[in-house]
């Protein structure tokens, strides 16, 4: 109420437009922080109006008054971001990065950054959204902003969901904050993350939850942090090994049957494992050879084939049909050991027709 009362009266005064346009930008984030978005818009168009050529909204941006026009692209930024409206936040980007190669405000750019980054990171985009997050929190130390430790535990994240492997505390800037005692959780997660330490990772997580866990992007990337470490485990894991037990996987990862069979179902599918998931034992052969798999699919068909034909003749010489039954093909010789029920008068009706008899099949190796 006092900041409307001063905005009416500063408005009224000729040559208090820089002073009115402080208490009308106060007052903007006062109501972006209250959620009263409605107040918010009106009041930043009319701010923006102050900054555009002619005072017209639809005109162009005035450049030469670049540093107010970047604080209003900081609201405005943020307004979209709560209604994660991303063609209009691509928009506000070219924008701003126009601006910013004229005006270096780190008051603006901090709170502009750290939206591009967020933007990025629901795009799974984690390289450039770890390089944004890392510019916000350079320009939140620069003015002593309170965000400053937050923004470098977005950071920490981007850095485990990217493919670079960037240690974020390498920086003088960031490595001053590695002993704080407000980072040390999420440090603590980090290190357990690089030496792909679950049963650590997973109590850091659970003993520091309050600490990690409370900020609403962390809570939506923490998924995906879990999925990156059981992965890179779960690789190293199955090495030494030829065929695995789902179960076993589950006591070492942590995690229950279903997410152990997706994670594995991904990991075959982008090529990080080399092996086929046995649904029904359960199981994770790694002897999998896709030449040999081609091989007996082949065979399958080829006898598929055979049976149809040994059917059809039996049909038409009034005979039962008493062989490998309908459907036998490679599945039924992998169900009873390479055995099929070729019976010796149709070996002798139809065999020289194919060169081939029971002592043939039954000879496969």
């Amino acid at each position: 109420e006092m900041y409307s009362m001063t905005l009416d009266f500063f408005k009224q005064e000729k040559g208090k437009e820089r002073v009115w346009f402080e208490f009308a930008m106060r007052l903007c984030k006062s109501y972006l922080d209250t959620k009263k978005m409605d107040k918010c818009q009106s009041l930043l168009d009319e701010l923006h109006s102050s900054c555009k050529q002619g005072g017209d909204l639809n005109n162009e941006d005035d450049l030469s008054k670049g540093s107010q026009l970047l604080e209003i692209y900081a609201i405005r930024i943020q307004l979209v971001a709560a209604t994660n409206n991303r063609v209009a936040l691509t928009e506000l980007f070219e924008r701003t990065n126009k601006l910013a190669a004229d005006v270096n405000d780190p008051r603006s750019m901090s709170v502009i950054k750290e939206c591009y980054g967020k933007m990025h990171a629901s795009m799974n985009q984690w390289d450039a959204a770890y390089v944004n997050f890392f510019d916000a929190f350079r320009s939140y130390q620069d003015i002593g902003h309170a965000n400053v430790k937050q923004c470098l535990k977005y950071v920490v994240i981007a850095s485990m969901l990217s493919d670079e492997n960037t240690n974020p505390f390498a920086s003088q800037e960031a490595g001053v904050f590695k002993s704080n005692s407000d980072m040390m959780p999420i440090v603590n997660l980090l290190d357990a993350f690089d030496n792909d330490d679950i049963n650590n990772f997973e109590n850091t997580l659970r003993r520091d939850k309050h600490a990690i866990l409370n900020d609403d992007f962390i809570v939506e990337a923490m998924p995906a942090v879990k999925l990156k470490i059981r992965s890179k485990v779960l690789v190293k894991l199955i090495k030494p090994y030829t065929r695995v037990k789902l179960e076993w996987l589950c006591g070492q990862l942590n995690a229950t049957i279903g997410e152990v069979e997706n994670l594995v179902v991904n990991l075959i599918l982008d090529g990080s494992v080399n092996g086929r998931l046995d649904g029904i034992h359960r199981l994770l052969d790694l002897n999998y050879n896709q030449e040999q798999d081609k091989l007996y699919g082949a065979m399958d068909n080829w006898l598929s084939a055979v049976n149809r034909l040994r059917n059809s003749i039996a049909t038409r010489t009034g005979r039962q049909d008493i062989g490998g039954g309908r459907g036998m093909g490679m599945g039924g010789m992998h169900a009873f050991g390479g055995m099929m029920d070729f019976d010796v008068m149709d070996d002798d009706m139809y065999g020289s027709q194919f060169g081939i008899g029971d002592s043939d099949l039954l000879g496969w190796s």
